[in-house]
């Protein structure tokens, strides 16, 4: 398991104490423009890469995400005038009438092709769609499964990582409180010997003075 320096799960100073998760941010984004190139690029390595753009291959559907992303209307609709049967005045010229009769020749077409795709659906669209629906029924049920699986294995992880984080944490009170105690001891034990050694020129002060004395009273003897 790689080393923890962060344990979301028991530390919350961060929260706790007002702005600090704002300088921490703020520190934390300049500390990213000091970094160098090269720094960033080992930084950028342990991120996953960006996907490249839908429909390099089809200016076309490229150009209608595109729009749709923008949320653009499309330019000039549905065309719906070849889908009529404009019938040319009687002064028209024969051209024109040849063309409206080409027109409702191709019209007359389309609808013999629609009525041929409404027979073959009417014969064969059942049960194509019943197999149809089977299928994703499976792919659904697949996907289903899939899902709880990572579902699963993403809760496992959080417990474990929840669990290790709470261990160490204690871990870590025990041992600030230890450290905190020999702190303390080591004061109280740098106080003492102050307090020892004050003691320790007063007494030699006091000896001094003694001797002083003594050696007065035997000069007068």
């Amino acid at each position: 398991m790689a080393d923890i320096d962060s344990l979301p799960y028991y530390d919350t100073l961060v929260d706790k104490k007002e702005g600090l998760r704002e300088r921490l941010e703020q520190e934390i984004a300049e500390e990213l423009t000091r970094m160098t190139n090269e720094e960033k690029e080992a930084l950028s390595g342990r991120l996953p890469a960006e996907l490249p753009p839908l429909f390099q291959d089809n200016t076309f559907l490229a150009a209608e995400l595109k729009r749709l992303q923008s949320k653009a209307k499309t330019k000039g609709g549905l065309d719906s005038v070849r889908y009529s049967l404009p019938v040319p005045p009687a002064s028209a010229p024969l051209e024109a009438w040849n063309k409206a009769l080409n027109n409702a020749a191709s019209q007359l077409e389309h609808q013999k092709i629609r009525l041929g795709n409404l027979e073959l659906l009417n014969k064969y669209g059942a049960n194509s769609w019943r197999t149809n629906n089977f299928l994703l029924e499976k792919e659904i049920e697949r996907l289903q499964r899939r899902k709880e699986e990572i579902v699963k294995q993403t809760e496992d992880l959080n417990r474990e990582r929840k669990a290790t984080q709470l261990q160490v944490g204690e871990q870590l009170s025990s041992l600030e409180t230890k450290w905190s105690t020999l702190v303390s001891g080591n004061v109280q034990l740098e106080i003492a010997n102050l307090t020892l050694e004050m003691e320790l020129d007063s007494l030699r002060e006091r000896e001094a003075e003694l001797k002083s004395k003594i050696e007065e009273l035997e000069g007068q003897q």
